[in-house]
Formats: structure tokens, C-alpha cells, sequence
């Protein structure tokens, strides 16, 4: 119901208090959030809401450092009434998301989010929603579930489910054991009810049955299954059960039993039993231990209380064994029964009844009868023969024989774990019982690792079988060109040490300054970035050779100190010259000219064969000086950036032009062949279609800007790979530690593109990330990271950034409205430096102060005053200067405004003390993070009324070490 809740057109429909800002530096989804930096906030545009409906109300947030406890952010509700709820964010660095549901009442008629960063840490936000609440709460399963038995039927019970939405219906799923077929029902739901009964009928005599009873809810919802193992009875063994002969044949009558018509359960006829009169069915043979069920329906005449009197006698050579069967008096056909396991001296059984209620009982479909024995082992064999079928670098295919089960197997679990670690992986494999041997490769895993991998069964009741116990271990990863040279293998191995342990920080470098960046890490940091980076680039000017030269010594530098070497080439058309400049490495190729640019023969295919052979010629020297290359050509071909891309077929044929001319003809056997599409965004195509295979490709990577970190990418280099090593082959923002940590820790190494470093990172942003102790670096430069100069000054304000606009100016400048009236203006000819200073035209009375403010976020580390521009007004009035910490503490200082002469006014944080009406803080002025800051008029020495002062130039600035406390803000400087 919200628009633009993910801030990509803008700030449209929100309104934004203090400074928030529409970033692109960082995004939960798509390209842009709001960065609500302290002290600011906001709110949404305002939805209307109808009463009695529910509403999910929710938004991501991510804080931009650790430390922050929580964020003030609320569902603020409209109507008769106003409300607010609070939507609570614990403060992490990673995306967060936080929804609330809401229930419109009557007398709310609308809603919307608003924020404000009281948090002391600037926030993002993204992906803001009100919308129309979709039940996702299951129904509680279903209670008490019994089971009794009839012949060919079974009757089911149940107590009902809850429900916050309603309870609309009972889903019934059984199957006979050894089946592999579920049969279904439906069940009504009905409020007024707590049981529930329903009859299974059509069943298989003598037989074995699983049941599940689910509750659905009137949103799909489904609840838990309750489950039972229940039986059918054989053969009923009384001949006269029903009593339809019209008679009591095979009866023994003790007293007065008749059949009657007036009452029957099924049939025409059934047993009237009077009062005082009883008797017994016809004895019949049973087998010692075995379950028998006896059963019965039974009514009331007239309701009475007292129970009827029926037992089961059971015989043997021991004697008679007599078990009572319960009976309420009711005027409803009931089932009794007795479930009965005989004992080991069993041979005949009989049911006895006798009335001594004192009202007539009529009884019918009376049945004894067999049961079938219940499987002693409920749980699946464990899977025979596990082995491990087959093992590459990345993956281990096991091969196990089918587990049997009497309720059906439903999966295979294969459980799996590097034998020296603690935590398994689980992959659910699904049955498919016309297998006769089960095969299936776990993938993505690591090479030369041991793994140890557990095989259970499982059934449709969730139980498991025992494990079947396979290990292995994963095979080295060679380099696809089987010529490589040791130290190319070393490269490929160390980079699958690296997964999953941490990440290599890395830096790329201009060629024309190949060692620029990497140093400036480093100076910041105060570690070496542990890969080095750079390009054959497109040359246009200078000595191609020279600069190509300068590149190639760089590198084996770099590498004989211990970082990776990358290397990528942003070439220029064939067509152009090598020489061309970035419009031609940026140009295009029709179909046809890049069809004849990979045949060989062609003026462009031998154009194209220069200018990479000369580039063989500087990699030929990495090769004899023992450096390995993460060789990174034709990167983002999954986009039209370059005159390589946007081609799929025929840039998989480029690719494997390249590889076999620099591998089989120039030998250039140091070489690790990265495969770099771009993240899939709104500029790019599917990565896989520009796939060149697994036999030209060692390790992939992506290019992520704009923090557009999703695990998509991450997955679906994975996936293409088949669990190959994978870096991030060049980025703008940082990656997030604990996102690399937690869902992207196969990442082996990242590399910022020069001028990103510090232009989209702030600095404690690089020096957290390469401090780090998952980042591995290249060792440490013995200086420590870059600490900033502390300035001379902090401009608070100069009134020059308003654009002339006295409304603007009242945007940062507010009146207290508990005072009396205040009213702030550029004015153009008092002023100190620049086009403008503030004007304050001011009202002292009843109240008897006034005064306006501006939320401000900013540090004013080193500083030990404040100091502005000043025209006073001569009234002997009160001015103070007061400023908010962010951590709430208040201070200020006052000062009389004495003469109208203009003047520099500096006042020492040391005449700074807490206001009267503020309590609490630790009593010491921190300037190093700033909320607030005000000016209060006061009468002071002076009279009521109004005055008019200027104010230019606020600046928090440094003291000189013979300035002490400063003066008192009184004298001219």
C-alpha cells in the first residue's frame, strides 16, 4: 500500500525531518534506501486503513557501524485517536528485517511509518510495506486422536484445533502399510464442536493403517499432523452379530433376551435387552497372544444414568478370565470396544451382558474379532551397501541400496561434514521406490578434504533409520591446463585453503600508477592488501611499452613480498589499434564482424591475434620469474559494457581462442583462467549462457557495485562452477564481514577498484574490514593505520549553502515554540564573510525566553570552542549557546549583549555547564559526536522586548596552547 517504499524514485511521498538522504551506497534491494543519518528522521506517506482488518507493517534496516542498541522506529496509527507502535531493530550491520501486525480498530481510519536516529549511528532504510496481513500462523494439531475398529472401517476421534483465523476444515491422509499409495478425506469444522468423529469405510479387512489428521485454517495454513497406527479386524467370528435372522440364534439366553425391530444400528433387527434379563454370545475359538477386537453398538431406551453391565469372559485350561467393557447410559448409538491381546493359555472367548440399569438397552453389529499383529519395528532399515561411487575435486557421488519400511520410505537423508569439524549439512534426497540402487553426488565441497557422510532412511512418520556410515576424501583441484607450472598449482590450491577460512584482501591498481593503491591501503590500514591488482589496459598515450613494463616489474614485486597477482585486460578493439582510448574498449561488433573476429584466417581475427600475442610477451616474463596469475580477461561479457559482451556463443568461443593460444602455443602455464561475468542487475544477462565450460575455466567471480551483494550472486556462481573457487573479482563497497562470515564464506578474495577505496568506503569502514581477523592480508606496514589530521576548525555554519531562501533557512533553523517568537533570515548586507549571515529578530516578555536550533550530526574531535561572527543589539540581553552530545547530555554558556559593534566571539568548552533543568550525564564536554546546537535570548540585564541580532560563521575550533579558557565571549577580537 505504500509507494516508493524502496526509495527508488527518490524521497517521493516521504517526508523527511533533519537530514535523511536517498543513498546509493547501499541497498537491501534494488539500487537505492534512505540513509537517516543522527538526529534525523522521517516518515512515510500516510495509507487508510479499514477497521477490523489487519495490516503487516515492516521495513529492513541496516546500522553503518557495530555499538548501536536500538532504532526509534513506529507504526504511527490516525483516526479518533492517535497511537504509535514501536517496530523494534536490535542494531545490526547486516540487513534486518523487523514486521509487526496491526489490527485496525474503529477508530482508526490511517497509518504510517515514522523514524527518527536517536541511536547515536546512522541507519539505513529499505523495502518499506503496509500491507494487508497474510495469516502465516498454523492451527494447533489436532488433540487426543483415537482410533476404534469395525470390520473393513475405522472410526477416527479427535478434539479440535485453534486457530487465530478460524479452523476451516480436518485434512484425513491414511495408507495401508506396504503401500505406497495415501487415500484422502475432508472433515468439516464446526465451531459448537470440541470432538470430532469421522469413519474410514471401504478399508481392507485385517490390515495395518497409517492416519494423519491435519487442521487447515481459512488462509491455506496448514497444522502438524496428529498420526495413529490403527487396525482392521479379521472375519467376524460371532455368526449372529447383526441379529438379522429375526432371532437370538446362537445366543445362550440367561433370561428373557428377544430381538426387536423398533431399534437397529444397521440391518433391520437388533438385541433387546430388558431389565434384569441377560445372556451370552455363542463361544468361538481364538489363538493365544494374538490382538483381538471386541465391539459393539449400544443405546439407551430412556437415557438412565446407570451403566449397562458387559464383560468379555475369555477361556483357557487355567479357567474364565471376565474383562468389564464400560457403558454410559445414552439414548445415541455408541461404539464400545476392547482391544484385547489373549494370553498364552487362550482358547475361547465369549461376551456376557446383563441389564441391571432398570431401562430397556438395545444392542447391534456385535462383533469379535482378529486383529493383525503390528509390526514390531517401525523404523526403516538402515540403507545397505552405502559406498562412495565415485570422487572428483569437488564432489563425492554415494551409492546405497533401498531401506525397507511396513509405512513406506519417504526420503534419504545424507548428512555430511569435513571429518575434523563439528557441524553437518543435511540434503534431503526424495524416494522413489522404482530404484533399485539410489545415486547422489553432494557437490560444493572442498578438494583434498575428508569427509565423513551418514545415510538415513525416513518414513512418513518422520522416523529415521540407523545411519549408514560412507567416507571419503575429495580429490586436488589441478589447473585446467595440465602443463601448469608448480607455482600456478600452489596459487589454485592456496585459493581452496583460503575458502571458507577467510578472504584475501585485495586493491587494484591503475597502470599508470600500478602501486598507487596498494600503497594507499596500506597507509590507511596499516596492512598490505594480500592481492595486488592491475591491467594491460588500452593505452593512450606514453610508451605503451614503458608503462606495460612498469606494470610487469610491479607485479613480480609484489608477488616476491607475498601478495596474489590479478591481472585483467581491458582491450581495445582489434580493429582499432591497442592505442585507442576507452570509447573503442566501450565500442561494439555486429554479429557478423565478432563472428569473423573468432575465425581464424580473418583481418580481424588476425588483428586480434597481434595485440594478445603482445600481451604474451609481458605474462611470458611473469611465467620465467616463477609468478603466478589470477588471469582475469573479458570481464562483465554478460552485459554490452565492452565490444566483447552481450554475445554469448561467440564470446565462449573468443574465451577458448585466448586460452588455447596462450596455453598450447605460448605455454603461459603460470596461468589461473578466472571466468568474471558481472552481477546479475538491471544492465546485465544471465550468467550461464556465456559459460565457456569447466575445461577453460579454474576459478569464477563476479564484479559487485553499488553493495549489490545478493546471495543469488554468490549462489549462482556456485552453482555454475559446480563449487570451483570463487572471488569477487572487483567491487566498489566493501563486502560486510559478518555476510561473508555467514551465507558467502566461499568468497576467497576481493579487490576494490582504485578510486572506490575511499570514495565509496568511509575509513572506518576499510580499517574495520582489513583489521579483521577473517581478512587475510599481505602482513603489516609497522605504522598502524592512517589516523586524521584533527583540523583546525569544524564549520558548524556558514548560511552560504541556502541558496538565498530565508525558507530554507527555517528548515535548519527552528523556533522552540515553548518560548516566546523568534524568526530567522539570510540577510545579505551584515554579514562577516561570504553573501550571507543569519539574522535573528527576537522577542523577550512572557515567556521569557526564545530561541531556535538545528539538529546537527558531525564531530568536533580536538576542538575546545565554539567561535562565531557577531553584531549584538546593544539591549544587555542574555545570549547562550547551548549544544547537545549525542549521548542526551546538554551544556551551554551565556554571555550579555553589550554594544552593536561586530565582533569575534569564542567561548572555551570550559565555560560550557549543564542547564539547570538538565540532570544527569558524566559531567565532561565530548565533542566527538554533536546532535544540537541553539541560541536562547534571555532578559538578562535588559528589558522586555524585541531586538535583532546577526550571526555569521559558526565554527567548532582548536585552542592554542596559551589560550586557556579563552575570553568570555565580551571583547571584541
Amino acid at each position: 500500500m505504500l509507494s516508493n517504499g524502496g526509495f527508488e524514485s527518490g524521497d517521493a511521498t516521504w517526508e523527511k525531518w533533519g537530514v535523511p538522504e536517498v543513498t546509493e551506497s547501499e541497498s537491501r534491494s534494488g539500487t537505492h534506501s534512505l540513509l537517516v543519518k543522527i538526529n534525523s528522521g522521517g516518515a512515510s506517506s500516510t495509507v487508510s486503513v479499514e477497521s477490523g482488518k489487519k495490516y503487516a507493517v515492516g521495513l529492513w534496516v541496516k546500522f553503518s557501524a557495530a555499538g548501536a542498541v536500538s532504532a526509534n522506529i513506529g507504526l504511527n496509527t490516525f483516526g479518533s485517536q492517535e497511537g504509535t507502535i514501536p517496530i523494534p531493530f536490535t542494531g545490526s550491520t547486516s540487513w534486518e528485517y523487523q514486521e509487526i501486525v496491526f489490527t485496525a480498530t474503529d477508530d482508526t481510519s490511517s497509518m504510517r511509518i515514522a523514524f527518527w536516529n536517536d541511536s547515536g549511528i546512522d541507519y539505513y532504510i529499505d523495502d518499506a510495506v503496509i500491507r494487508e496481513a497474510v495469516d502465516q500462523e498454523k492451527p494447533s494439531i489436532p488433540g487426543e486422536l483415537s482410533v476404534t475398529h469395525q470390520p473393513q472401517a475405522l472410526i477416527l476421534n479427535w478434539q479440535g484445533s485453534v486457530d487465530n483465523e478460524g479452523v476451516q476444515a480436518y485434512e484425513i491422509s491414511y495408507k495401508k502399510f506396504g503401500t505406497d499409495t495415501w487415500s484422502a478425506a475432508t472433515a468439516a469444522h464446526d465451531q459448537s464442536q470440541i470432538r470430532y468423529s469421522y469413519t474410514l469405510d471401504g478399508l481392507d479387512a485385517y490390515s495395518n493403517y497409517f492416519i494423519k489428521v491435519s487442521a487447515v485454517d481459512t488462509s491455506g495454513n496448514r497444522s502438524d499432523a496428529a498420526t495413529a497406527i490403527a487396525s482392521t479386524g479379521g472375519p467376524n467370528l460371532l455368526s449372529n452379530a447383526g441379529f438379522e435372522s429375526g432371532t437370538i440364534g446362537g445366543w445362550e439366553v440367561w433370561t428373557s433376551l428377544e430381538t426387536t425391530q423398533t431399534e437397529h444400528h444397521g440391518g433391520d433387527y437388533s438385541l433387546l435387552v430388558l431389565p434384569n434379563t441377560g445372556g451370552a454370545s455363542e463361544t468361538v475359538a481364538i489363538e493365544p497372544d494374538t490382538s483381538y477386537v471386541i465391539g459393539f453398538w449400544i443405546k439407551s431406551a430412556n437415557g438412565n444414568s446407570q451403566d449397562a453391565n458387559v464383560s468379555v469372559s475369555f477361556f483357557g485350561p487355567g479357567g474364565e478370565v471376565a474383562v468389564p467393557i464400560p457403558v454410559q447410559g445414552t439414548t445415541e448409538w455408541q461404539y464400545r470396544e476392547l482391544v484385547y491381546q489373549t494370553s498364552a493359555n487362550s482358547t475361547h472367548a465369549r461376551i456376557n451382558l446383563w441389564n441391571n440399569s432398570g431401562e430397556n438397552y438395545v444392542m447391534d453389529d456385535i462383533q469379535i474379532a482378529k486383529l493383525p499383529p503390528v509390526p514390531a519395528e517401525l523404523l526403516p532399515s538402515t540403507p545397505g551397501n552405502s559406498v562412495a561411487s565415485e570422487v572428483t575435486g569437488l564432489s563425492v557421488e554415494l551409492q546405497w541400496d533401498p531401506s525397507t519400511d511396513v509405512l513406506g520410505v519417504a526420503r534419504y537423508l545424507v548428512s555430511y561434514k569435513e571429518e575434523d569439524e563439528q557441524q553437518w549439512t543435511t540434503i534431503a534426497v526424495p524416494a522413489d521406490h522404482q530404484q533399485s540402487v539410489y545415486q547422489y553426488s553432494v557437490n560444493n565441497l572442498l578438494p583434498s578434504t575428508s569427509y565423513a557422510f551418514r545415510i538415513y532412511a525416513q518414513n512418513e512418520t518422520d522416523l529415521l533409520s540407523d545411519y549408514a556410515s560412507v567416507t571419503a576424501s575429495t580429490l586436488q583441484m589441478n589447473p585446467v591446463n595440465p602443463a601448469a607450472s608448480q607455482e600456478a598449482r600452489g596459487l589454485l590450491n592456496r585459493l581452496y585453503d583460503i575458502t571458507g577460512n577467510g578472504i584475501l584482501s585485495g586493491q587494484h591498481n591503475y597502470y599508470e600508477a600500478p602501486n598507487e593503491w596498494y600503497q594507499k591501503a596500506a597507509d590507511l590500514t596499516g596492512y598490505y592488501p594480500g592481492l595486488w591488482g592491475s591491467d594491460f589496459a588500452f593505452y593512450t598515450g606514453g610508451d605503451i611499452g614503458a608503462l606495460r613494463q612498469q606494470m610487469v616489474n610491479t607485479a613480480i614485486a609484489r608477488w616476491n613480498e607475498g601478495a596474489v597477482v590479478a591481472l585483467t585486460f581491458h582491450q581495445s578493439k582489434p580493429s582499432d589499434g591497442p592505442t585507442a582510448g576507452w570509447s573503442s574498449v566501450q565500442g561494439s561488433y555486429t554479429e557478423a564482424e565478432m563472428t569473423e573476429l573468432v575465425t581464424p584466417g580473418t583481418d580481424l581475427y588476425n588483428a586480434w591475434l597481434a595485440q594478445i600475442d603482445e600481451v604474451a610477451q609481458y605474462l611470458k616474463q611473469l611465467r620465467d620469474a616463477g609468478v603466478p596469475v589470477l588471469w582475469r580477461p573479458y570481464h562483465e561479457m554478460n552485459a554490452t559494457f565492452f565490444w566483447w559482451g552481450g554475445k554469448p556463443e561467440l564470446f565462449k568461443q573468443l574465451w577458448v581462442n585466448m586460452y588455447e593460444r596462450y596455453t598450447d602455443y605460448h605455454g603461459l602455464d603460470n596461468l589461473i583462467w578466472v571466468w568474471n561475468p558481472n552481477a546479475l542487475n538491471a544492465w546485465s544477462f544471465e550468467e550461464a549462457p556465456y559459460y565457456p565450460g569447466h575445461s577453460y575455466v579454474d576459478v569464477l567471480a563476479a564484479d559487485i557495485y553499488n553493495n549489490d551483494y545478493q546471495q543469488r550472486h554468490y549462489d549462482e556462481l556456485l552453482a555454475i562452477g559446480e563449487g570451483r573457487a570463487i572471488g569477487i573479482g572487483e567491487n566498489g563497497e566493501l563486502p560486510n564481514i559478518d555476510t561473508l562470515k555467514l551465507s558467502q564464506s566461499r568468497y576467497a578474495w576481493f579487490m576494490t577498484w582504485p578510486g572506490f577505496l575511499t570514495d565509496n568506503n568511509t575509513l572506518g569502514t576499510i580499517q574495520s574490514l582489513y583489521s579483521n581477523t577473517y581478512t587475510l592480508n599481505n602482513g603489516e606496514t609497522g605504522l598502524g593505520p592512517y589516523v586524521p589530521p584533527i583540523p583546525e576548525s569544524y564549520v558548524i555554519d556558514d548560511f552560504e549553502g541556502y541558496d538565498g531562501l530565508d525558507a530554507n533557512l527555517a528548515n535548519k533553523w527552528r523556533r522552540n515554540t515553548a518560548g516566546n517568537s523568534v524568526t530567522a533570515a539570510l540577510d545579505g548586507t551584515k554579514k562577516h564573510d561570504g553573501l550571507y549571515a543569519m539574522r535573528l529578530d527576537y522577542t523577550i516578555g512572557d515567556p521569557g525566553f526564545s530561541g531556535v536550533y538545528r539538529t546537527y550530526s558531525d564531530s568536533w574531535t580536538g576542538a575546545g570552542a565554539i567561535q562565531f561572527w557577531l553584531k549584538p543589539d546593544a539591549s544587555k540581553r542574555q545570549l547562550t549557546v547551548q549544544f547537545h552530545e549525542s549521548n542526551g547530555e546538554v551544556w551551554e554558556a551565556g554571555f550579555t549583549l553589550t554594544g552593536k559593534s561586530a565582533r569575534i566571539v569564542k567561548i572555551p568548552f570550559t565555560s560550557f555547564a549543564h542547564p539547570g533543568w538538565f540532570q544527569g550525564g558524566n559531567g565532561i564536554v565530548e565533542p566527538d559526536t554533536i546532535k544540537e546546537i541553539a541560541f536562547y535570548f534571555g532578559q538578562g540585564e535588559g528589558k522586555p522586548g524585541s531586538g535583532t541580532i546577526y550571526v555569521d560563521d559558526i565554527e567548532a575550533v582548536k585552542l592554542s596552547d596559551d589560550e586557556g579558557n579563552g575570553n568570555n565571549g565580551n571583547n571584541d577580537k
